[in-house]
């Protein structure tokens, strides 16, 4: 085994070789330069001691095997070498380029609030998704599978749909001010949209809806009318327009401002000489009266 000066040395030359090599000289020799005093350095140079190396050395390195040598026939050299592939194989190997490591995840960005709502919808379909709704932090683990997304930015999210009346769940943490977005998400229940939040996630087929009634003294039968009508009960038009707006007076999971709207629509129909158009729903309050008007009409 080379001493520390005789491994010192082989490296600088092996790190020469390579790099002189990298520039398109695959047979490389060194010659051991002579001067008066005795070997002045190596031709070409490499970086090593303050000292050149001596020909006992080289000579020494040929024994290890690290070089081959032959005679020079001119008196300014002492010796002509070249590595051996076991020299070259002590070049300094070049350093690992270090990657940084982010130590935040990346995640995809939030799908649009309609989006949401649908994916909310098809969950009710399986047992396993039931059993996301059925608990907050299945909930979350559940999006965060299926989009990518963040967790804590779902959860805000999805206060936000609760916010504005398209979600609902049982929330125990509602007045804890300490409570996180995700805290109070994960620690809910029994999470399922509410009417106009089903409205969103499936909105209506505009072909199948639209009743005209003409007459505040008529009757409303209830059945399906694209056929013939199956009539199952027989009321006034006001009583019709009584009972909706029992039923949006009683309606749980809708904003006190649309539960307003839709009974301002319902007050209008009363009052517009009994004309009553229900189509496509443009807004909240629109599409909890067509939900309603839909489900007492008995229509599909």
């Amino acid at each position: 085994m080379p001493d520390t000066r005789q491994l010192d040395l082989i490296q600088a030359i092996a790190k020469r070789d390579s790099e002189l090599r990298a520039d398109g000289r695959p047979s490389l020799e060194f010659s051991l330069l002579l001067g008066r005093g005795g070997p002045v350095g190596l031709k070409p140079p490499i970086e090593w001691s303050e000292r050149p190396p001596s020909l006992a050395e080289i000579e020494q390195l040929e024994i290890e095997g690290f070089v081959s040598t032959r005679p020079s026939n001119s008196a300014s050299v002492a010796i002509v070498f070249e590595l051996t592939s076991h020299g070259r194989a002590l070049a300094p190997r070049p350093a690992a380029e270090v990657v940084p490591v982010s130590s935040e995840p990346e995640y995809a960005p939030l799908p649009t609030q309609t989006q949401l709502l649908k994916w909310i919808s098809t969950l009710a379909e399986t047992a396993a998704g039931q059993g996301s709704l059925a608990d907050g932090n299945e909930f979350i683990r559940a999006a965060v599978q299926n989009f990518g997304i963040d967790p804590d930015a779902f959860a805000s999210r999805a206060l936000d749909l609760q916010a504005d009346g398209l979600l609902r769940f049982e929330d125990p943490l509602a007045q804890i001010d300490q409570a996180t977005d995700q805290d109070r998400l994960g620690d809910a229940s029994d999470i399922r949209l509410t009417v106009p939040g089903e409205r969103i996630a499936a909105p209506p087929d505009e072909s199948k809806l639209l009743q005209i009634v003409n007459a505040v003294h008529a009757q409303v039968a209830g059945g399906d009318v694209t056929g013939d009508i199956n009539v199952t009960t027989n009321i006034t038009f006001n009583e019709f327009l009584d009972q909706i707006d029992d039923q949006i007076a009683s309606l749980q999971g809708i904003t006190e401002e649309d539960r307003a709207e839709a009974r301002g629509m319902i007050e209008k129909m009363r009052a517009g000489a009994g004309r009553l158009a229900s189509g496509t729903a443009t807004s909240a309050a629109g599409a909890v009266v067509g939900a309603l008007l839909k489900e007492m009409l008995g229509l599909p």
